[in-house]
């Protein structure tokens, strides 16, 4: 017999933060596919099109003048890091009357606080991705963000990510050389310097030659997409699924704020059973994962919220939408986790730590 069993995900949309894996029902047995709830909005097959894509900052036209020291303020900005990344950001506002635009990539010198150049060999682009040579608006009257609030459309962000094993030199400054002779602004880094990349290369290792400084092209920052900040959601899934079937599970979007929430554009929502969170059964948290199952389980998929049914959720309401999910046929069996992530709008930018379910075979 087969017994209903559920596991919740609850988490704040906005944060990309789980706050937690919740056993709401835990029952002995094995059910392949949970009750459906009384009442759920039916899940859509529509996919994302060019229709759906989160609007963009439109270039500066062809012939508006370059940007020259003289227009510009210029600061450190807050910067990311991954893996071992390290992302500096630099942001140009305009301080003239005027519409100017920035192109290509900046000669960029490394200083110490004492004014001398610190040898870097620079390279065009870095780990960070990079939107091309775009010519960027730098609208005047937008101000530069403070601490690390995000910069507002009207504003150039510069990228680079410097490579460094010597250690001997902190960057205090960084001179810019912008296109077109339009001048050089230094611009003081944030405490502590310029950040480094890939210092656990560097152990024990330290190169006598000099770094390397990789260098963005100016880049514009996109409108703010819609946000999604009073959404909680919680997750209903089976425990046991199958490799190479189709799964039907749930997702709650529950409206904690005071006002409707609005689907508009339609947001895109995907789904994937995580690679590195997996285990031979049974699992245990300390099991070595053998080297050829640590792959990409795949099973991405984006496809739009039936938003056609579910245009909006009222305030201190709840929907239910109805999802599926294609268990790829080479799956091997034990435990994973599932993540769902909404990404029509300022919610999950990473995925949660996901549901952990086992797939059978």
């Amino acid at each position: 017999m087969n017994v209903l069993s559920t596991s919740f995900l609850v988490l704040l949309v906005g944060t990309g933060v789980a706050y937690g894996l919740k056993s709401i029902t835990r029952d002995t047995g094995v059910t392949t596919q949970p009750t459906p709830s009384a009442s759920f909005v039916p899940w859509s097959d529509a996919t994302p099109g060019p229709e759906e894509t989160q609007p963009s900052t439109p270039q500066a036209p062809a012939g508006t003048r370059p940007c020259a020291k003289s227009d510009l303020v210029a600061a450190y900005g807050f910067g990311n890091g991954a893996t071992g990344h390290l992302d500096n950001v630099f942001n140009f506002a305009n301080r003239s009357e005027s519409l100017c635009a920035l192109q290509g990539v900046p000669s960029v010198r490394l200083i110490d606080a004492r004014g001398d150049v610190i040898p870097a060999q620079q390279e065009t682009g870095s780990w960070f991705p990079d939107n091309g040579n775009e010519r960027v608006a730098v609208q005047p009257g937008v101000r530069l963000p403070g601490g690390e609030d995000t910069p507002r459309p009207g504003i150039a962000v510069l990228q680079m990510e410097w490579t460094d094993c010597s250690q001997a030199r902190v960057v205090d400054s960084v001179d810019v050389a912008l296109p077109g002779d339009g001048g050089t602004m230094r611009i003081k880094t944030g405490r502590g310097g310029l950040g480094r990349s890939n210092q656990a290369m560097c152990d024990g290792n330290p190169s006598p030659g000099p770094g390397r400084l990789g260098v963005n092209h100016f880049k514009s920052v996109d409108p703010a997409p819609p946000a999604y900040s009073n959404l909680a959601v919680a997750a209903r899934v089976p425990e046991v699924v199958r490799a190479g079937e189709r799964f039907r599970y749930e997702i709650t979007l529950t409206n904690e704020g005071t006002t409707d929430v609005v689907f508009d554009p339609c947001p895109t929502h995907v789904e994937n059973l995580s690679d590195f969170t997996y285990r031979p059964a049974p699992f245990r948290d300390d099991t070595p994962v053998p080297a050829e199952r640590l792959k990409n389980l795949r099973g991405m998929s984006p496809h739009l919220l039936n938003c056609v049914a579910a245009p909006s959720i009222p305030a201190r309401s709840s929907l239910t939408f109805e999802m599926f999910f294609d268990v790829p046929a080479a799956t091997p069996a034990g435990q994973a986790r599932l993540h769902w992530d909404l990404v029509g709008g300022t919610a999950l930018k990473r995925a949660p730590k996901g549901i952990l379910i086992t797939i059978v075979r």
